[in-house]
């Protein structure tokens, strides 16, 4: 009686070597777009905390005439005056994409625009802007309101101004996504934008007509 033996072979090195070949491939072929698919989901995560805390300015307004929160108050800062607004409990301000943590070990991932004059949250007199000084005019998708805080931003003013002007001068600027070349902002109108980082609008020199910084002109 026959017993048919069949004889199992391996893989030999040269096809194995064929194999893991096709799978780098394909792993470079695919890796920078998942890659790029998550940053493109984690800036659309922060974006909506953006929309989500724009929500609440004009609820603080309406609360304290008309204006928005003092950017460093002397019983708390502009972020602390929207947790009312937001909830005690929000993660609102703290985006996926930022790994840092400011100097106390809080997570504070946003600033308002108030390092300088004739901004926001430090107008006339270094008092936060009234809703009604930029309300209603062509500025309102012009002005920034609150924007990603990069590391100098998180090492030298903590959740409050932001950009400090030394970092406009050397043309730094919010830079949390897309591999430090992007940040979002939360714009006057309520509206979220993600800006390159050398993006003409946001490299203008605040004072000066046309930039995303500063009022066009003194309010009335």
């Amino acid at each position: 009686m026959k017993t048919l033996f069949h004889e199992r072979r391996g893989f030999t090195l040269i096809e194995l070597l064929v194999v893991l070949a096709v799978i780098g491939i394909m792993m470079a072929i695919l890796l920078p777009a998942v890659i790029s698919s998550l940053e493109k989901g984690k800036v659309t995560h922060c974006a909506n905390n953006l929309s989500q805390l724009g929500k609440a300015i004009p609820q603080y307004a309406a609360d304290n005439k008309d204006a928005l929160p003092e950017l460093a108050g002397t019983t708390n800062t502009w972020d602390v005056a929207l947790l009312g607004y937001v909830g005690y409990t929000t993660n609102l301000f703290w985006c996926v994409s930022d790994s840092g943590q400011t100097p106390n070990g809080d997570r504070i991932s946003y600033g308002a625009n108030g390092a300088r004059a004739r901004t926001p949250f430090r107008n006339e007199g270094n008092k936060p802007a009234r809703l009604r000084d930029f309300e209603g005019t062509s500025q309102m998708g012009d002005l920034i309101l609150i924007a990603d805080l990069n590391s100098a931003d998180r090492l030298k003013q903590p959740r409050i101004g932001v950009p400090p002007a030394a970092l406009i001068a050397h043309g730094r600027y919010p830079n949390t996504h897309n591999k430090g070349m992007a940040g979002n902002y939360l714009m006057a109108s309520y509206a979220v934008r993600t800006y390159n980082t050398r993006d003409g609008l946001v490299t203008k020199a605040p004072g000066n007509p046309g930039n995303v910084w500063t009022f066009f002109a003194p309010p009335p």
